[in-house]
């Protein structure tokens, strides 16, 4: 696994910037059409949830190499998450999008939320 790079959200526009990044970034690393878009609607959900609360936050991207799967890790971070919530129907929307799914609040009161899509084709593109 190795970080790719981060895209900063700070406004509705950061989260249009960032889906289009996502989607860029899934293709470059081998997910088909449908992977792509999935993981990208996935990722702007989030961004875009966060957007309107005020508070600058960040997407990781992140490839992914498992055995013989490839896949994108995407990681939404939230610094000082103690006093924000997601909309409850943001998380349940994007669950079903993504092969993986996972929260985490931090000692340092930092949310990250992981979205992992991996390949539908076998192998990827791994060669």
């Amino acid at each position: 696994m190795s970080e790719k790079f981060t895209i900063p959200i700070r406004n509705a526009f950061d989260a249009i910037t960032a889906r289009a990044k996502v989607r860029e970034f899934a293709r470059e690393e081998g997910l088909d059409v449908t992977g792509q878009a999935r993981i990208s609607l996935a990722a702007y959900s989030l961004a875009n949830a966060k957007s309107g609360s005020g508070r600058q936050g960040q997407l990781i991207l992140r490839s992914l190499r498992e055995d013989k799967r490839i896949g994108v890790e995407v990681i939404c971070v939230i610094p000082d998450a103690t006093n924000y919530q997601f909309p409850a129907e943001t998380f349940k929307n994007v669950k079903w999008l993504v092969d993986e799914f996972a929260t985490e609040t931090l000692p340092s009161n930092e949310m990250q939320i992981a979205l992992t899509q991996w390949s539908s084709l076998p192998e990827g593109r791994l060669q």
